[in-house]
């Protein structure tokens, strides 16, 4: 297995809102977390979303990242993505800010690519460092 990359948590809110600088997941509590996941990954996505990162939000579905930023743009919710270099860029309609835990620390959300240890290969090893590159 090998760490691929470590990206910082953040939140996409209607510019309308008058949020700045660091959000925690109580500060967003009365509008809808918009979440993008195929329909048979919905129950590890809530549970995700209200144990690991203690959203209490109600949660709705997305089909598309369009979708969920046209909810977001018309202020009828929010949406948590990942700061990444080649992150599509935000329309002007939202802005993009930091969540952070109930004590301002910024969340993190480390990426793995695993295999099994007995199909360890040169080829593994080789992808492993592609993708990483990639994403660097």
């Amino acid at each position: 297995s090998r760490r691929i990359i470590t990206t910082q948590k953040m939140v996409e809110v209607s510019a309308n809102q008058s949020l700045t600088g660091p959000v925690t997941a109580p500060q967003l509590s009365a509008l809808p977390c918009y979440i993008l996941a195929a329909s048979d990954q919905e129950a590890g996505e809530i549970r995700y979303y209200r144990e690991a990162l203690g959203i209490t939000s109600p949660l709705r579905f997305a089909t598309s990242l369009r979708e969920a930023r046209l909810m977001v743009a018309a202020n009828q919710g929010w949406l948590l993505t990942d700061q990444l270099s080649d992150h599509p860029a935000v329309p002007a309609a939202i802005k993009l800010l930091p969540f952070t835990d109930p004590h301002h620390a910024p969340i993190y959300q480390p990426y793995f690519l695993f295999w099994k240890r007995q199909m360890t290969t040169l080829i593994n090893d080789a992808f492993a460092e592609t993708l990483q590159e990639q994403f660097s």
